[in-house]
């Protein structure tokens, strides 16, 4: 059974009602390297909303201080396709970049009021791998379909030695949200009965959580700790 340790990176801060840090993870059992989304750029916090980059919190220098080459990294998943999960992508020439379908469909064409989340020149000319609801990546790792905050939005299910974790991204932000009863959704959403149906899913599908935009997940170099 491939169990995998899980490393946050820091990949600068958004401000969006309040100020939250924006978040990538890399993943390995020992065998694969693997990104979960991959971050924004300085230019993005110009274009779409406020983003600040502290020197030496861009992927390539987190990944420098863990020994990784990006040309390792044999797996990308995205999340979701909002700028600040995928604008790092083409860092990554060796790797299989797995999306759903119903997100890239989403993301060729929101509607008006969320186009200001999506960069359309990276998504269409990025080679990804389309995918079609739940699915095994590899073992131990695998993709929820859960939608709600968009259409094909997923988490990322991992083996750990402590059970089976969902790295939520943008699906759960904050611990508060999943520890509240009930659940709360997130401030932005495409469907909000798609989203308590997804909380629902992912509630029966692991045993804890590291949500997308909470501090509180850096205070650890490896997870689980």
């Amino acid at each position: 059974m491939a169990n995998f340790k899980i490393y946050p990176l820091h990949l600068g801060r958004v401000i969006r009602n309040e100020e939250s840090p924006v978040v990538a993870f890399y993943l390995t059992d020992g065998k694969n390297h693997v990104m979960v989304d991959t971050g924004g750029t300085p230019a993005d916090g110009v274009s779409k909303m406020p983003y600040y980059q502290d020197p030496g919190q861009t992927i390539e220098e987190k990944l420098a201080e863990l020994n990784i080459d990006p040309a390792t990294v044999n797996i990308v998943i995205n999340s979701h396709l909002h700028w600040d999960h995928m604008s790092n992508n083409h860092l990554f020439p060796n790797a299989k970049i797995y999306v759903q379908r119903a997100e890239y469909l989403y993301a060729c064409a929101p509607v008006p009021t969320q186009k200001w989340g999506f960069d359309l020149e990276r998504i269409i000319r990025t080679d990804w791998t389309l995918l079609d609801g739940d699915e095994e990546i590899t073992e131990g790792l695998s993709v929820l379909l859960v939608g709600g905050h968009t259409p094909g939005s997923q988490c990322v299910l991992v083996d750990t030695e402590k059970g089976k974790c969902a790295l939520t991204c943008d699906f759960i932000t904050k611990y508060a949200q999943w520890e509240h009863e009930p659940k709360v959704a997130g401030d932005v959403y495409t469907d909000i009965i798609q989203y308590y149906q997804g909380l629902k899913k992912l509630e029966k599908a692991c045993n804890y959580i590291i949500p997308g935009h909470n501090y509180d997940v850096l205070k650890h170099k490896v997870l689980p700790c």
